[in-house]
């Protein structure tokens, strides 16, 4: 079995808890998941083929087709994007490093002549556009923003503190945060509008997002305030207003479960459909299998 430490690499890596689990689980169960290999190079499984070669324990693999390297890479950040306990922000750190290969991939593309250069996810040429990498990821286009300041300018402690859950996203990313520019005193010449990369998440853009979080909780204050003021124009005893407020209260809180749950649920179906691609491809190798064996 050939370990590629440059494939390794895209393998996320699973906190001292998780390893723990999965090794007590395969001491308990087996190996009950096949390792991935390419032309004897190991792609997938690399956390259970470390666990099953420590303990002397049986594996199985299953061989997979790919043209080169960089179609591998592409499928192990897919399959690791389809699985379904992974953090907002793992999804996202995943979901970049795709950008990146297929950005890669489109500079080789235009090295080579080639007239569209960086493309569209669809056709897995090539990725360049936030609101793409957030719907890979399953998350907003801030968060990406957000997730790819954390990336180059945080610690590794602080990508695993989050990744963990042990601290938020937005958390995290107000620590290092750029600081808005103090302003420059007013002269009379006009000055040419400053240029602004589109896909830079700016000091700007920063503080509309805690100026539209103000206004979303003056809003639901407000909200409250009109609730109140409709249950004490109700013809009725203060207990009867006290339980009026209450129901009240109670489904607004309703809404926003089911909102959430709502949200939860595109999720998982983002989720199920990737799964269901992957499966359909594996399934699709093993039936070309089947005919070269017959």
């Amino acid at each position: 079995m050939i370990i590629d430490p440059k494939l390794k690499a895209y393998i996320r890596p699973l906190s001292e808890n998780e390893y723990q689990a999965l090794e007590s689980s395969i001491l308990a169960d087996g190996c009950r998941d096949a390792l991935v290999v390419w032309d004897g190079i190991l792609i997938d499984g690399h956390n259970r083929y470390s666990i099953c070669t420590k303990h002397e324990l049986e594996f199985d693999t299953v061989e997979m087709a790919f043209k080169n390297i960089d179609e591998a890479k592409e499928w192990m950040l897919l399959n690791q994007l389809g699985r379904r306990n992974l953090s907002d922000y793992d999804r996202t750190v995943l979901a970049l490093m795709l950008e990146d290969l297929y950005a890669s991939r489109g500079k080789e593309n235009m090295s080579k002549g080639g007239k569209k250069g960086l493309t569209t996810l669809s056709n897995l040429d090539s990725v360049n556009t936030r609101k793409e990498i957030a719907q890979l990821a399953g998350v907003s286009e801030g968060t990406v923003a957000k997730v790819k300041i954390i990336q180059e300018k945080g610690t590794p402690e602080l990508s695993a503190a989050i990744s963990s859950g042990a601290i938020s996203i937005n958390k995290a990313y107000s620590t290092i945060a750029p600081k808005p520019a103090a302003p420059k005193p007013a002269v009379t010449k006009k000055a040419a509008p400053k240029k602004v990369d589109p896909e830079e998440y700016t000091a700007e853009k920063f503080e509309l997002d805690n100026a539209h979080n103000a206004i979303a909780t003056l809003q639901q204050e407000n909200q409250s305030l009109n609730d109140k003021l409709a249950v004490n124009s109700i013809d009725g005893s203060e207990e009867e207003k006290l339980s009026a407020e209450k129901i009240i209260s109670d489904l607004r809180d309703q809404i926003v479960t089911l909102n959430k749950e709502i949200e939860s649920i595109r999720a998982n179906r983002d989720t199920y459909l990737t799964e269901n691609s992957e499966m359909k491809k594996q399934i699709k190798y093993l039936q070309k299998q089947l005919k070269k064996g017959d």
